[in-house]
């Protein structure tokens, strides 16, 4: 889901001004924003996962894969 939200700031100006509004320093947002890095390593990127972390798509009511697979996995 980061990677999707990273792809939907197109440009490195969106993701610069979209970075600092969700926590990001500003030097890191620079850093970031303008990286040639591929969507899925920016994805798990550190810097991706404080501005989006778990409980954020959680909020959104969107449900995580690894409870709902540990679950299945114990009950087998």
């Amino acid at each position: 889901m980061r990677q999707i939200r990273w792809m939907e700031w197109k440009i490195s100006k969106a993701r610069f001004r979209s970075l600092p509004a969700l926590g990001i320093a500003e030097w890191q947002a620079r850093e970031w924003a303008s990286s040639g890095k591929g969507y899925w390593r920016i994805a798990g990127s550190g810097v991706l996962q404080r501005a989006k972390p778990n409980s954020h798509w959680e909020d959104l009511g969107l449900r995580m894969l690894k409870p709902t697979w540990q679950g299945l996995r114990s009950d087998g």
